[in-house]
């Protein structure tokens, strides 16, 4: 797959797409006979702006159209070739570094671009009914950007126009490789108790679309 991106000073090595890792975790649908799996959602390019470094960098999911209400970063060892389609349903993934959703009860999609990225390590501002939540349960509170300031000892502005930084964020340590992701995904109840993995959840998560890269910072 071409993988779009904005190469800085920094190093910024990305991997090819194409092949399938053992990164993600599918969930059984349960049920069902005919020995007919659960559906697949392939995913797509994830484009990358790190002309900033990648510790700063701009995402955004290349040709969609719907929208996306997930972002997710999460340490990988070096070479790691990412799984090239998610379940649509039941999906599980390992634990990750770092994450932000948007978090209305409606869960609607938000259409980001190179006009509208997602910034790592900062929360979109609100559009509409959109609002974001991180990992931390940090949340834009629209003060930004007149509220920005310098977060002392980590050089990282509070706002970067609108978009406020999760304060407790990790940040990325040099040297290391990292998983990009963004999804449009729904946390539903799991009202027909489905099996993930040997287990009956109180939520599924259902995947409409999946955006993903991996960069070695």
């Amino acid at each position: 797959m071409r993988t779009r991106t904005f190469i800085s000073i920094f190093s910024v090595v990305l991997l090819s797409l194409a092949a399938c890792g053992s990164e993600d975790v599918p969930g059984s649908t349960g049920g069902g006979g005919g020995g007919s799996g659960p559906s697949i959602v392939t995913c797509g390019e994830l484009a990358v702006d790190a002309t900033g470094g990648l510790n700063s960098a701009k995402f955004w999911p290349v040709g969609d159209t719907y929208g996306v209400n997930t972002f997710i970063v999460k340490e990988v060892p070096a070479g790691f070739i990412p799984e090239a389609s998610l379940p649509s349903e039941g999906w599980v993934s390992k634990p990750n570094l770092w994450w932000a959703m948007k978090m209305d009860y409606d869960q609607d999609p938000q259409h980001m671009d190179q006009t509208f990225p997602f910034i790592l390590w900062y929360v979109p501002p609100k559009v509409g009914n959109f609002s974001w939540s991180t990992k931390t349960d940090a949340r834009n509170d629209g003060t930004c950007p007149a509220s920005d300031s310098v977060v002392y000892g980590t050089g990282r502005h509070t706002c970067i126009g609108k978009y406020q930084l999760d304060q407790q964020a990790p940040g990325l340590i040099k040297g290391r490789t990292y998983l990009f992701r963004m999804l449009m995904m729904e946390i539903i109840p799991n009202l027909d108790n489905t099996q993930v993995n040997g287990t009956i959840p109180d939520t599924l998560n259902e995947i409409n679309s999946c955006y993903q890269v991996v960069a070695t910072y």
